[in-house]
């Protein structure tokens, strides 16, 4: 039977439903005030809880978000504005949106857009062999400078596209710095106690799926803040699981890579998916979904590989 949540925990998994809250809508106005009133804190409580548990005051988190996701949205929006992303990711105005982003990283949204593409294509050029083993190679008639025929090979990114579904997770989440204790062996015990309280939670018999969900985006650079969701698949919404948190995760399509677990989220493959596969797919990046890494192992920490699944939208 799982036993009461501490004071301690109901803090932490209110912090976490507000954290959850901001993620799904960073698009729209979020005051100390209305974050504060979905956990049924006093904003002064509310700000000191948070403090706390994320490492960050609210305001400070909220724009961190904001940044990373319009980072995002510069390097693989090419179509949109500044001006457009600004709205989009919160921000009260272009001005505003202009002077944080060059504080935060060090050069303009318009620098980045004109030299970070470029920037992400040169490393995959110069790791190509990384690679290579998560690539397709096929081979077709060209000809040369000169007009003569040649075999010329071309290299195309593995990738499944799959519609995943909706599913609820309990989780427990890592936060803290990069430079902190090792984050793999975090993560792996995170998994390990996650799956040791859920396996109790209910008499159902349900096939369980470990999935983690990193926090911040491979294409975002220049944070120490490090988080990641251990979570386990549940039937349905679960109750108080010993400090677990709960959420849903939205299904939808998925850009599916099979990646070994020594590499990770590495540069030069994200760069290949993002700059090579995905503007010839048809597709683009959903960022109102999070990433997700899908795990088939039980064991994580000696899982070979995992999927890793980029949320992608038909480009319209």
């Amino acid at each position: 039977m799982n036993r009461p949540l501490s004071i301690q925990e109901r803090h932490r998994q209110s912090v976490y439903q507000a954290m959850n809250y901001i993620e799904a809508n960073l698009g729209d106005k979020l005051s100390l005030r209305s974050l504060a009133e979905l956990t049924a804190y006093s904003p002064f409580h509310f700000h000191r809880l948070f403090k706390a548990v994320v490492g960050e005051n609210p305001n400070d988190y909220v724009k961190r978000l904001r940044l990373e996701r319009a980072r995002i949205r510069v390097l693989l929006f090419p179509e949109e504005s500044l001006s457009e992303i600004a709205l989009s990711c919160g921000f009260a105005s272009s001005g505003d949106f202009s002077r944080s982003f060059k504080s935060c990283y060090g050069e303009s949204a318009s620098t980045l857009r004109q030299q970070g593409a470029a920037q992400y294509r040169k490393i995959c050029e110069t790791d190509r062999k990384r690679i290579e083993g998560y690539s397709d190679t096929s081979y077709y008639n060209g000809v040369d400078a000169e007009g003569r025929p040649r075999v010329e090979a071309r290299q195309t990114l593995k990738v499944a596209l799959r519609q995943l579904p909706s599913c609820w997770v309990v989780y427990e989440r890592c936060l803290g710095r990069e430079d902190a204790r090792d984050p793999q062996e975090r993560v792996r015990q995170a998994f390990e106690r996650v799956a040791a309280r859920a396996v109790s939670h209910r008499d159902t018999v349900f096939q369980s799926m470990n999935i983690g969900l990193p926090h911040r985006f491979p294409l975002v650079v220049g944070s120490s803040h490090w988080g990641y969701d251990a979570c386990r698949t549940v039937p349905g919404p679960a109750d108080e699981i010993s400090g677990l948190g709960c959420r849903r995760l939205d299904g939808g399509r998925y850009a599916i890579l099979q990646v070994a677990r020594r590499d990770g989220w590495a540069d030069a493959l994200m760069a290949s998916f993002f700059y090579e596969w995905l503007p010839t797919s048809g597709y683009v990046l959903d960022d109102r979904r999070p990433l997700l890494e899908r795990f088939r192992y039980a064991d994580v920490g000696h899982a070979p590989d995992m999927e890793c699944c980029i949320p992608v939208t038909i480009r319209g």
